[in-house]
């Protein structure tokens, strides 16, 4: 696919354009653009769809969901949430911190740091969390070994399961 390729050709474009500074040559890449990626539709679920998918994912998995779809957190936010960013008192999940392929980072940028308050269903959804991995790891959803989810994990073993079971998209 372009992006795919695009994806390919960028860091040899970034390693030519650095010798070329570097040796005073003409880079190859100077006429070559990136190649177009079409956007897909956004088609987000109905809050009904969001209902029976919380309703009918796993139980281990209900909190999560329900905080993911609650409160537009993304992939790496959620998935590196720690207990220390969870005010309960004040009712705030501080964006902080996020995982990118199994490491712990700063956020996308400095903008992305933010504090998003909790609906009730989403401050019920932690506090059985919090019951469930509290003691086991500093993450708010971890496997049974306290360390992060891995998305990729998630996304084959029940996201894509879920969404065949229940018709959608």
């Amino acid at each position: 696919s372009s992006s795919r390729i695009n994806r390919i050709i960028n860091p040899m474009r970034q390693i030519l354009n650095e010798a070329a500074d570097r040796f005073d040559f003409r880079t190859p890449f100077q006429n070559i653009k990136q190649l177009r990626v079409k956007k897909s539709d956004v088609d987000p679920f109905s809050l009904d769809e969001v209902k029976a998918i919380i309703a009918n994912v796993r139980a281990d998995f209900r909190n999560y969901f329900t905080v993911r779809f609650l409160t537009g957190l993304r992939t790496g936010e959620v998935d590196g949430l720690q207990w220390k960013y969870v005010d309960f008192d004040n009712r705030l999940i501080l964006v902080r911190e996020t995982i990118v392929g199994g490491e712990e980072e700063y956020t996308k940028t400095d903008g992305s740091q933010r504090d998003i308050q909790m609906s009730q269903l989403v401050f019920d959804a932690l506090q059985a969390q919090f019951e469930a991995t509290g003691k086991l790891s500093k993450f708010v959803f971890c496997n049974r070994l306290g360390t992060p989810l891995d998305h990729k994990n998630v996304t084959n073993r029940v996201w894509y399961p879920l969404l065949r079971h229940l018709n959608l998209k």
